[in-house]
């Protein structure tokens, strides 16, 4: 069983009415389990999960 985090810090850029504004968003901890199984001395199963995050500028568009 793996069970790992990573928190990203998410950049962009916007043009508005105003200008151009840079847009920076704290990382959110997204969590990601796997985990890997012997079928035989030659063959394995893996599976994973993982939570998106999806910062909010990526859904006004």
């Amino acid at each position: 069983m793996m069970t790992l985090a990573r928190a990203p810090n998410d950049e962009s850029l916007r043009d508005t009415f105003q200008g151009r504004e840079h847009f920076k968003q704290p990382g959110a901890i997204t969590p990601y389990y796997g985990a890997i199984l012997d079928l035989a001395d030659v063959l394995s199963a893996y599976a994973s999960y993982t939570g998106i995050f999806r910062p909010q500028a990526a859904q006004d568009e």
